[in-house]
């Protein structure tokens, strides 16, 4: 096919991946069910292994517990005979969908005829793949689209010198337009954009109050692809949480419209394909570079065992592509409210916002220095009775605008310090060096909790299962418990585990403040103080040697400077 067809309209899909000039090469290259899903949402017609893949991306699937396909039932819809125009693509890990998405924009850049639909001359369309990250964004470019392109004669073509062509973060094609990739907050007002794919939609921003939402980005795009009559909005991701556009499309709208009960309502999404897959339904293999494919399927069999024996709610949400009730059930939010309500005689009542000091308790502190978007929190408690008791929980925020002042927030913690007799606080190491500078005015030590993945797990470790054996006495604050709830077990694809929530200062310096407490142990011996401040070299000699102790002893650290 010679290049000079591109001004052409619209190539069909069905005619681009049979021709050796486009993408047929690409094509051949894809697993079955890949290509099974690519001809749902170009309306092709479906054999009948694809007719089945159809019905079980659309609800009616019966997997294993590996999420391989077992059996089918009939999902009640019928087959797609044209294209859809709004696409929602929610697939487990490695279920392809990069690969997917980046075949699509690849496809429409080169053949899809958009061009012909400018009103301007001299403006060009521009094709979006939106990632979570740049770095992502970029690493999609060239090793997913680039090389779909550079499959095909024509697409090699229409990039010509890729010195001059391409960049980081942008493919010209020629007499076709620009193809970009970003993160969710890019600009796109006043541009043509018959195609744009969201990768990893359901990671992106969702707070209203956040710089980029999902459901805003998605509002920025949508204006600009009003005037071609083959546009292509595509959201594609693994699942998250029930909230955000990805949990809407699927739970609210469907195929077809088919969740929605109006039938005038529904009739204006007869355009709209939304399908669900666990990771091995789509690919079954978990690599495109199988050489034999039962012999790969065995393989992606024993990997996915080993992982859900890793944890099993991440694996449910990771690789069998179902949404989470809360972040994760890290933290049970029955057993998180039953911490913050005091028992006493029988009767239930909640527990207070701040405890009053008792003479002869060792408290001690903790704090998660936050200066702009991040809060700075501060935690005071102490053990009894084989529980950790929480008994001040504090959090101020700043802004980009107006950033917390460090001075402030340590003397503000400092006063606190002071009321419940605490001379040590612990804090992540980072702004460690001028943190300890300026709680040498105030009396205070700070020492570092030293914050890596093993820390961590130890941390809130120890936190679950004070949870778990109702050893937990919690404030009433509602941040706080809110922090907790999202709290989010995360396994990385090393196989590692990490902890986190959207926003987690107070939820982290409360689980730090415990860690601490169990590490000093249940003494009332009083601390007999030394009448005046630690020297600035006491304080260097005190954080040098916490630090080098890499906080692995579970003895009491000596508080240096006192027993000199």
């Amino acid at each position: 096919m010679d290049g000079h067809l591109l001004s052409l309209p619209r190539i069909p899909f069905a005619t681009a991946i049979a021709d050796r000039d486009l993408f047929a090469s690409a094509w051949e290259a894809m697993h079955p069910e890949q290509r099974g899903v690519l001809k749902m949402l170009y309306g092709l017609p479906l054999d009948a292994a694809e007719l089945r893949l159809w019905h079980a991306l659309n609800g009616a699937g019966i997997y294993d517990d590996c999420g391989f396909l077992v059996d089918c039932d009939d999902s009640g819809l019928p087959a797609p005979t044209r294209e859809f125009e709004d696409a929602t693509f929610v697939i487990g890990r490695r279920g392809t969908k990069t690969s997917i998405s980046s075949f699509i924009v690849s496809y429409e850049a080169l053949c899809g005829g958009h061009k012909q639909h400018l009103r301007n001359p001299r403006q060009e369309p521009r094709f979006i793949q939106v990632a979570q990250d740049l770095a992502t964004a970029k690493a999609n470019l060239r090793q997913h689209i680039l090389p779909y392109l550079e499959s095909s004669p024509v697409g090699r073509n229409e990039i010509g010198d890729p010195k001059k062509s391409v960049t980081a973060d942008t493919i010209r094609l020629a007499n076709c337009g620009l193809i970009v990739v970003a993160p969710p907050n890019i600009k796109v007002r006043g541009q043509a954009v018959p195609v744009a794919a969201g990768d990893e939609i359901a990671f992106w921003q969702k707070d209203k109050e956040s710089a980029a939402p999902d459901f805003e980005v998605i509002n920025a795009i949508t204006p600009g692809m009003a005037q071609f009559p083959d546009r292509k909005l595509l959201k594609m991701s693994s699942p998250w949480t029930k909230e955000g556009v990805l949990w809407k499309d699927y739970s609210e709208i469907g195929t077809y419209g088919r969740h929605l009960t109006d039938p005038e309502q529904r009739s204006a999404f007869t355009r709209t394909i939304v399908l669900k897959a666990p990771s091995a339904t789509v690919n079954p293999t978990l690599s495109r570079r199988a050489t034999s494919r039962p012999v790969a399927i065995a393989a992606a069999r024993d990997y996915l065992r080993r992982e859900r024996a890793k944890d099993a709610s991440a694996f449910t949400r990771e690789f069998l592509a179902e949404f989470s009730d809360s972040v994760s059930g890290f933290l049970p939010v029955l057993l998180l409210r039953r911490a913050a309500t005091d028992q006493t005689g029988g009767a239930t009542t909640p527990a207070p916002r701040r405890r009053t000091p008792r003479p002869g308790v060792r408290y001690v502190a903790s704090m998660d220095p936050g200066f702009r978007g991040d809060a700075f929190a501060f935690c005071i408690g102490h053990m009894e009775g084989g529980a950790f008791v929480q008994d001040v929980m504090e959090g101020w925020r700043g802004s980009a605008e107006q950033p917390l002042s460090p001075h402030l927030c340590i003397a503000l913690a400092a006063g606190q310090c002071k009321e419940y007799g605490v001379t040590v606080v612990s804090s992540d190491q980072h702004h460690l060096d001028s943190l300890q500078e300026i709680a040498q005015n105030f009396g205070l030590l700070v020492e570092p909790h030293i914050f890596t993945n093993q820390t961590k797990r130890v941390m809130w470790s120890e936190f679950i299962t004070l949870l778990h054996q109702d050893k937990l006495r919690l404030l009433q604050d509602d941040e706080t418990l809110r922090e907790l709830g999202a709290m989010e077990r995360i396994l990385s694809p090393n196989g590692s585990i990490r902890y986190a929530g959207k926003r987690d200062d107070r939820a982290s310096v409360l689980a730090m403040c415990a860690h601490r407490a169990i590490q000093y142990g249940e003494t009332h011996a009083p601390v007999e103080l030394v009448d005046r401040d630690p020297t600035p070299a006491e304080v260097r000699a005190f954080a040098a040697a916490r630090y080098a102790a890499g906080r692995k002893s579970n003895s009491t650290p000596k508080q240096a400077w006192y027993n000199q």
